[in-house]
């Protein structure tokens, strides 16, 4: 079940996690609740009240993909995104995101990587990121 606002337990900082077992069944939780969600593109373990940092996205080529320990480690350019999410339903939010991403993530096979995103998906994982960091889009309404 989606953890809503306000409920404080999204305000918790997410702790990395190890590649094992647990990780591989907390990827399979979020996948089916992101599933299940209809209109979801993403949804981080805190979301399902898991304060771990992993996180799925779809990708604009309809790719699903897990991040564990996602870390931007450099930030290009600069759009303005309007922004939804799973936690705070009905509330639409313009938030200043970068618009290409270097992201360093372990993929579902324990595999280290570094990867450009741009677009979409480089703004879908900076929302994930900050549900992980304990943001969420509402902490951006004053300062759009």
């Amino acid at each position: 079940m989606i953890v809503k606002y306000p409920n404080n337990k999204l305000r918790e900082i997410s702790k990395p996690v190890d590649w094992n077992k647990a990780t591989i069944n907390l990827i399979k939780k979020l996948t089916s609740e992101l599933e299940s969600s209809k209109t979801g593109i993403g949804i981080s373990a805190i979301q399902i009240g898991i304060p771990r940092r992993v996180a799925i996205i779809y990708t604009e080529k309809s790719e699903r993909l897990p991040l564990l320990n996602p870390t931007i480690i450099e930030m290009e350019g600069e759009i303005t995104s309007t922004e939804g999410c799973l936690s705070c339903p009905n509330e639409i939010v313009s938030i200043k995101r970068a618009q290409k991403i270097n992201l360093a993530y372990t993929t579902k096979f324990g595999n280290s990587i570094t990867r450009w995103f741009e677009g979409r998906d480089a703004i879908v994982i900076q929302h994930e990121i900050d549900h992980m960091n304990g943001k969420i889009i509402l902490d951006y309404k004053d300062n759009s």
